[in-house]
């Protein structure tokens, strides 16, 4: 068992906080913010959601399988963080997954981050535009993509790149994108399409 209760989170997201790993330098564990569980399993909103034999853990098993489907196809660096495997924490069962640095080796950036710091600059948009081409080639299959679940870094000697830390994996009760190719390119474009809607705004926000 991982005390995870006392720690400050490296991150916080919609859905997960972001511990870093006691023993592993190379990894974070992800968990689901507790505060998130009664709000979205709990009363009977959640009702429907508890009918999941997975419940909160649903997420853990949709991007696990699509990590392994991955790596059935082809032994290559995903566009999207690697999976390690689970843990046992105080704050519930963790995922722990490769951690992303940027250049200062802090947490990699965001893409919302680096927007708002750098407006849509020409490298900016080149990289996600390659992470697009990336998430096509290897026919993944994505949930969600928004401008808060890309960033910027690496693991360990790798060069610094655009990757997708959460949002990859079949969603749909009918798994029509992981049945159709073709259904699924279609769903990457939509999503790619909002993500560059989210750059745009947010770059002219900024300026």
């Amino acid at each position: 068992m991982i005390t995870l209760s006392h720690t400050v989170p490296l991150a916080r997201g919609l859905m997960r906080y972001v511990f870093p790993h006691p023993d592993r330098p190379d990894a974070v564990i992800k968990v689901i913010r507790p505060d998130m569980l009664e709000a979205r399993w709990g009363g009977r909103r959640g009702w429907l959601k508890r009918r999941a034999r997975a419940r909160q853990y649903t997420v853990y098993l949709r991007e696990l399988r699509e990590y392994v489907a991955l790596r059935a196809r082809e032994p290559v660096a995903a566009p999207f963080v690697r999976i390690f495997g689970l843990v046992e924490t105080d704050l519930g069962l963790g995922q722990v997954v490769e951690c992303v640095r940027g250049e200062d080796g802090a947490l990699a950036p965001t893409l919302d981050v680096l927007v708002a710091r750098h407006g849509l600059a020409d490298w900016i948009r080149e990289g996600v535009d390659g992470l697009f081409d990336e998430l096509l080639r290897h026919r993944v299959v994505l949930s969600d993509m928004h401008i808060g679940n890309v960033v910027y870094g690496h693991s360990g000697d790798e060069p610094l790149r655009f990757v997708l830390i959460d949002g990859f994996g079949e969603k749909n009760v009918v798994p029509l994108c992981s049945m159709s190719e073709r259904f699924n390119t279609r769903n990457t474009r939509r999503l790619y399409a909002r993500l560059a809607r989210q750059m745009a705004e947010l770059a002219a926000a900024k300026a």
